[in-house]
Formats: structure tokens, C-alpha cells, sequence
């Protein structure tokens, strides 16, 4: 947990009949004779918060992750700009004999081929996969990443992941629903108070309110005063109705 594996001349984790827990952590520019970034033989790890990105294999395994014989689950996972010089090309993920789950993740801009399995299956939910791929959720889309040449993969604000993640995983840290990738995107909110909107006896008046911060609504209160002298055991419809622009 929390270690940066970056800029090693063989895979930057080779896991070998082994079970761990990565978690936030970074694998980095690591070069591999069959695998850059993860290596995994007759294993099953639980990788989360993890970003797995510009690693290389030489061979002809993968750049980012590389399963054989291995069942591994990937959680809020980022696989980027990962390559593998071999004919094949497996820049993502290739799976031999091997069955992944994973959610809430990111496979973009790998070379060539985003993922490969061979007598195996990738079982995919909200995430974002180069090239698709069938799956609840799942979308094929520019992750829109803050800094790619920079090596800052952060999610923009106009990011088709913010949001996009499994609606059952807990919420981000900013209260909202969870977003794809290794890095949630926060939320910036302002308290802000507006008009009152009134209602009589004798009809009702609708009032709009105007909101002009940009950023996106978590909370809203709604006070009603349903206090009237002249009305009793009255019925009262209230309708609440948010409309973007």
C-alpha cells in the first residue's frame, strides 16, 4: 500500500503463486522481458486505487498487465500509455488462461491492442475500455485526462468517467457518485442560499431560482412553511422540479 514501483529493468511486480492487496499505489516506466508493469503466474491479487502506466514489455507478454493462470480482481485501476514491443503489440492487458474482474477502471491509450484474452475471460463493469468492450456500464471514451505528457493522469472536469462508476460502490470522498479510474475527480461546492418561493390560498405562485457557480449540486435543503390560519385538514401537493440549461 502507498509505494511507488517505478523505473525497473524487469517487471515492476512479478506476483508467483502469491495472493496480495496492492492498493494506491503507482507502477511506473518499468521494462519487462514479458510483462512492464504487472506480472502474474498461478496468482490472484486484489489491485485497487492502483495507476499502471508508460511501462514496457520487450517480448511478447504485455505492457500493462500480463495473467497467466491467474484470477485477479481490479478495482478503480488505471492502465495507460503502456507498450509492448513483440509482434502482438499487447500494450493493456493480456490474460492467458486466466479470469479477471474488474470495475471502475480505465484501459486507455495502450499500443495497439487494449486487451487480449486467450482461453480466459475479462469480466468488465463501469469502465472505460479503448475500443469497448460488453459489459454493464462499460463506455469507450476519451478519459480526458488532465496531463497525459505529464504523466498526470487526474481526471479533467469534463471527463465522461466522473460519475460513470458502479452507482453500488461507496460514494468518492466528495459525496458523490464514484468515478472511474485511480484518481476521483472532487467536486468543488458552494453553499448558496436563494429567493423563497411562495404559495397562497388563493393559487400559487412558481418562482425560479437562478444559480450561476459552476460545480455541481450535492446537498439541497428545502424549507416549507405549510403555517396557514384560515385553512384546515387542507391537502398540500409540493413538487420539486431541477432543470439544467
Amino acid at each position: 500500500r502507498y509505494v511507488h514501483i517505478i523505473n525497473n529493468s524487469e517487471a515492476g511486480i512479478y506476483c508467483f503463486y502469491s495472493h496480495p492487496t496492492i492498493e494506491h499505489s503507482l507502477i511506473k516506466n518499468n521494462i519487462g522481458y514479458t510483462a512492464g508493469g504487472l506480472l502474474l503466474e498461478w496468482s490472484d491479487p486484489i489491485v485497487s486505487y492502483v495507476e499502471i502506466s508508460k511501462n514496457t514489455d520487450t517480448s511478447t507478454g504485455a505492457g500493462g498487465i500480463r495473467a497467466q493462470y491467474s484470477d485477479a480482481q481490479l478495482n478503480f485501476v488505471t492502465i495507460t500509455d503502456n507498450e509492448s514491443e513483440g509482434d502482438n503489440n499487447y500494450g493493456g492487458i493480456y490474460g492467458s488462461s486466466s479470469n479477471i474482474t474488474m470495475s471502475n477502471s480505465i484501459v486507455w491509450n495502450n499500443s495497439d491492442i487494449a486487451v487480449y484474452m486467450d482461453q480466459g475471460s475479462l469480466n468488465a463493469t463501469y469502465s472505460d475500455i479503448e475500443g469497448g468492450w460488453t459489459g454493464t456500464g462499460n463506455i469507450d471514451a476519451d478519459p480526458l485526462f488532465v496531463d497525459t505528457s505529464n504523466g498526470d493522469y487526474h481526471l479533467q472536469s469534463t471527463s465522461p468517467c466522473i460519475d460513470a462508476g458502479d452507482p453500488s460502490s461507496p460514494l468518492d470522498p466528495d459525496s458523490t457518485v464514484t468515478d472511474m479510474g485511480a484518481y476521483y475527480y472532487h467536486h468543488e461546492t458552494t453553499e448558496y442560499s436563494g429567493s423563497q418561493i411562495t404559495t397562497s390560498t388563493q393559487g400559487v405562485t412558481v418562482g425560479t431560482v437562478e444559480i450561476t457557480d459552476a460545480g455541481t449540486i450535492t446537498d439541497l435543503n428545502v424549507a416549507v412553511n405549510l403555517a396557514n390560519s384560515s385553512v384546515s385538514n387542507a391537502l398540500y401537493y409540493i413538487s420539486l422540479t431541477l432543470q439544467s440549461p
